[in-house]
């Protein structure tokens, strides 16, 4: 079984897609706009493109992709 992003850093922001998502996808692979923590990246809400450069530096995202876990 995976973590997911919300598992991870407890977050409890449940109006977020992912909750709703089970292990169908992962949180950077949904659309900014359904992911409340995409407004912690401040400025103009980011484009679905310009989201993975991001989420390559989120916590999550590198201890998802760590092949060791």
């Amino acid at each position: 079984m995976s973590i997911k992003c919300y598992e991870f850093f407890g977050c409890k922001k449940q109006k977020c897609v992912i909750f709703k998502e089970g292990e169908e996808r992962n949180c950077w692979e949904i659309d900014p706009t359904l992911t409340p923590c995409t407004k912690t990246f401040g400025g103009d809400p980011i484009k679905m493109e310009e989201k993975i450069f991001f989420c390559k530096n989120c916590l999550f995202y590198e201890y998802a992709n760590n092949k060791t876990n």
